[in-house]
């Protein structure tokens, strides 16, 4: 080779091989902070975005038929997506390593992944690594940590049903439009803590901490369960006049007149369904104040397709949740995190437990007051460059609190019903009732049983999970323990109205 001029010079250059492996089998999706800001959702939950990831469809879970996300809450924060082709109950929530899912029925989880208070999403789909033992699907995310500088915020969102359109059972029940509203305020901020008037971590590399609040206040309607449709007796017919026929006969169904005439009373008929007209000495009085307890006519059926009660509510549903997550760096081998969540909320059930039971309201309305607790640590020991071990502890409790509002609107004992309880505890409340054979549509008095005075189902999750991490060359091997201990110890109060 030529010898080169001294202005002259020779590059060499060669393609460097990664020491530590950057790839494994895992399959899955993982989002930023930026991207989770700048992805348009509906509501507060990172759970929409599991709607992102390939294989995934919008299944509904057990609240609804579809994921509707505009409503913050412990049940919103639950998988509504089949990924994969699993069912949406296997897809598990889990927050800093800390399994957060509702170990009843996966209907919900205890800790929201707010939009505001996350840094990462990661959704595992298939071929986990040691380091994961939830499954067959995996949402995970990760609580934004403190930097060596202060950093923070104030937000607020807001949605108002002046820009919605309006729905179209809305316009076919000739209703009001829905006076919905979604109000948002929140805070936070990070940074490093510092001990006036110490030296302690005054080089702001020690300690760090993230605080995170939000106050979330919802005015709600949705129009396929807040809106519903029955027929329910007149006043007339609750007095034993039933010769209103041609009123009568705009009715969906016929439940509460059989004949205009009288009727001989078989074993399975009702006395106070086929009384004379204008008679009522042939009413039982227990069953005139079952009677009465249903809701009077508000509509006309020759305009509603049928019925003479429409029933629109819209439910004030505030919530609270506040963040905290601590960092410390022990020393140059071990690293300790700590993260506390909790949460509250108000849910109202105008129509019964979970608002599944009656096509009208219940006299006394069931009133969800729900709360979460969540405390996460975990400790990373590096042992060399090569070995390290990972140590997490966390526990979670979820709890939902089910009260009877207004006791005196369903008492026997205030409005005068004297029969016999069936059940040896014997309950004050009005025993159930639904007219034509518990079909659709029928004006009902419905309560779910073992629901009064309160039911308190709480669920606690024990976790500990160690892993182990060691580089070989150009591989790495992973091991892991784990053990979690789940208790849900639903509290009921007899069989009153079963």
């Amino acid at each position: 080779m030529a010898v080169k001029a001294a202005n002259e010079s020779v590059a060499v250059t060669t393609e460097s091989v990664a020491v530590t492996p950057d790839s494994t089998g895992e399959i899955s999706y993982t989002l930023t902070a930026k991207q989770v800001q700048n992805l348009d959702i509906q509501g507060r939950s990172a759970i929409e975005l599991l709607g992102l990831v390939p294989g995934a469809a919008d299944s509904g879970n057990f609240n609804s038929d579809s994921y509707s996300g505009q409503t913050a809450g412990f049940t919103q924060n639950a998988s509504a997506y089949s990924v994969n082709g699993n069912r949406f109950d296997l897809t598990q929530i889990v927050s800093d390593g800390a399994p957060v899912t509702d170990v009843n029925t996966a209907g919900a989880a205890a800790v929201t992944p707010n939009v505001e208070m996350i840094q990462e999403v990661k959704v595992e789909t298939a071929a986990f690594s040691s380091e994961q033992p939830n499954g067959p699907i995996v949402l995970q995310t990760e609580t934004k940590s403190g930097g060596k500088d202060f950093h923070g915020e104030l937000y607020g969102t807001a949605r108002n049903h002046v820009l919605d359109d309006t729905d179209w059972r809305v316009k076919n029940l000739r209703l009001a439009k829905a006076q919905n509203s979604y109000y948002y305020l929140g805070a936070n901020i990070g940074g490093p803590v510092i001990i006036p008037g110490t030296k302690f971590n005054e080089s702001r590399n020690k300690l760090f901490f993230f605080a995170a609040f939000e106050k979330g206040l919802q005015h709600v309607q949705d129009p396929v369960n807040d809106i519903r449709e029955a027929v329910t007796p007149t006043q007339a017919m609750r007095n034993g006049d039933f010769t209103d026929t041609a009123y009568m006969s705009n009715f969906a169904n016929t439940a509460y007149y059989a004949s205009t005439t009288p009727c001989a009373i078989a074993s399975y008929e009702n006395v106070s369904l086929c009384s004379s007209p204008g008679t009522i000495s042939t009413f039982d009085p227990n069953g005139r104040v079952l009677l009465n307890a249903l809701p009077l006519p508000n509509a006309d059926p020759t305009k509603t397709g049928g019925y003479n009660l429409i029933t629109s509510v819209v439910t004030f549903q505030p919530r609270d949740q506040e963040d905290l997550k601590l960092d410390y760096n022990i020393n140059n081998k071990n690293r300790l995190s700590a993260r506390y969540n909790h949460e509250s909320e108000t849910v109202p059930f105008p129509f019964g437990y979970f608002n599944t039971f009656t096509p009208n309201a219940y006299p006394s309305e069931q009133v969800d007051h729900d709360h979460s607790h969540s405390i996460v640590g975990n400790l990373s020991t590096s042992f060399s460059s090569t070995l390290v071990n990972e140590l997490t502890f966390a526990y979670t409790r979820l709890n939902f609190l089910t009260d009877l509002e207004d006791e005196a609107a369903v008492s026997r004992s205030a409005l005068g019903y004297n029969a016999p309880d069936l059940y040896a505890d014997q309950s004050d409340i009005l025993p159930n009732i639904q007219p034509g054979y518990g079909g659709p549509h029928y004006a009902s008095l419905y309560l779910r049983g073992g629901s009064f005075p309160t039911t308190n189902a709480p669920q606690q999750i024990y976790a500990i999970n160690e892993n182990v991490t060691k580089i070989l060359a150009t591989h790495v091997f992973k091991a892991g323990v784990y053990f979690a201990h789940q208790q849900f110890g639903q509290l009921t109060q007899g069989n009153e109205n079963s």
